[in-house]
Parts: structure tokens; sequence; C-alpha cells
């Protein structure tokens, strides 16, 4: 992560401090922060599968969410069916057969 990078942490404590939520937090910032190259937020409810926080400067962000929501397979479908995080470094790194659509 940069030195310069914002600090998640405090991040928070400002969106909270204004009373604002999680739309008062720059995706852009928290990704920069995490060491990321972007970073977006879907929610599952009864509805299914939402994109609710995202950067809309991410274009490649964007179209990858679109993308899986698309094909019914990727991290974030996959998240959502096993209620937990999945985390993935590169996404060129991973194998074929994990994703093949």
């Amino acid at each position: 992560m940069p030195a310069d990078a914002p600090d998640i942490p405090a991040l928070l404590a400002a969106a909270t401090r204004a009373g604002h939520g999680l739309s008062a937090l720059s995706p852009a910032s928290c990704a920069l922060a995490l060491g990321f190259d972007g970073l977006t937020l879907g929610l599952l409810n009864a509805s299914g599968l939402e994109l609710v926080w995202y950067d809309p400067a991410d274009t490649a962000g964007t179209a990858f969410e679109d993308l899986q929501y698309t094909l019914g397979e990727g991290p974030t479908l996959d998240a959502a069916r096993t209620g937990e995080p999945v985390l993935v470094a590169d996404l060129r790194d991973v194998p074929e057969s994990r994703w093949p659509v």
C-alpha cells in the first residue's frame, strides 16, 4: 500500500461523524487504501444480487460485475453462494477451470 494511501478506519470515521453512510466514501480511495485496482460492493437480498457501491470512473470494474451477473459465475457470485469473501489477488492468475465461462 502506498505511504500516502488513505486509512480505511479514518475514512469510515469521517463518514460516520458527518452522518453519512457508505455513499460518503469514495470507492477509489478505499481501493487505494487496500492496495486494490478497483473495488465494488454487491449485496444479496431476497430479490438477488445488486451492485450497490462502485466507482463510476472504474469502467472495467463495473463491466466485470455486469459480466459476472450475465454469465452466472465469478468471485461476486461465489461469495453470494458461500457467504464467505472471495479474494483474488490477480484475476489473470486464476485457472480457467475456476470460472470457465
